[in-house]
């Protein structure tokens, strides 16, 4: 395992912004994969049912610019996540809005996940869970195998739960994309709901990302 540079991933909805160092281990993924799949193991997931959750999921997608989106299946699990180890800091303004949100949010990513194939988007898109992503006797081949099978992808995306406020207003999401041994990162969006479609939206908060 090393220390990898970082460069800054690309912020939308955050007006302040840090980034943390990101572990790269031997498979691919990125260092979030590889905690929460050690964490989730024991338990079966559940499949995620949630429409509001899917149509964020599409909004996100929606943004990028690829034929083919492949798309982890699992959404990991952190049983000790809380709304204080989110790495999202705010001023009390931030907190009063966005507090229960990211309570909400804590909550549902302490358990692990199963997407449904119920993401509303017009564009091809593979789901798949991570072993299929990335075959285990590929080994060092493994980014050479994926771009091999889904050469038009841009890599592979993979989300997090949805935390919402009580009236379902307010959302927040983290998507993580991966491209290569030395190319992704992730980051949490904040949406609101305004009529019937959510829309991204930026909030004065200074955020943790991954870029390597």
């Amino acid at each position: 395992m090393m220390l990898l540079p970082f460069l800054l991933a690309k912020v939308m909805a955050i007006s302040l912004l840090s980034v943390r160092p990101l572990l790269l281990h031997e498979w691919p993924g990125g260092v979030q994969t590889q905690q929460a799949s050690k964490q989730s193991q024991a338990e079966p997931s559940q499949v995620y049912k949630d429409a509001d959750s899917y149509q964020i999921y599409a909004a996100l997608l929606q943004k990028e610019s690829y034929s083919l989106y492949v798309i982890q299946a699992e959404i990991n699990g952190y049983p000790n996540m809380t709304a204080n180890n989110l790495g999202i800091k705010g001023d009390r303004s931030f907190t009063r809005v966005w507090g229960v949100v990211m309570k909400d949010y804590a909550r549902q990513n302490r358990t692990p996940w199963l997407l449904a194939r119920n993401i509303p988007i017009d564009i091809p898109y593979e789901l798949l869970p991570l072993s299929d992503i990335f075959k285990s006797e590929h080994g060092q081949r493994g980014w050479d195998e994926f771009y091999r099978r889904f050469p038009s992808s841009g890599g592979f995306y993979w989300f997090s739960a949805v935390g919402f406020n009580p009236q379902r207003t307010r959302a927040l999401v983290k998507m993580n994309h991966d491209c290569g041994m030395l190319c992704g990162g992730g980051e949490p969006h904040f949406f609101e709901k305004k009529g019937a479609k959510w829309h991204e939206v930026s909030v004065n908060a200074e955020v943790e990302v991954w870029a390597s």
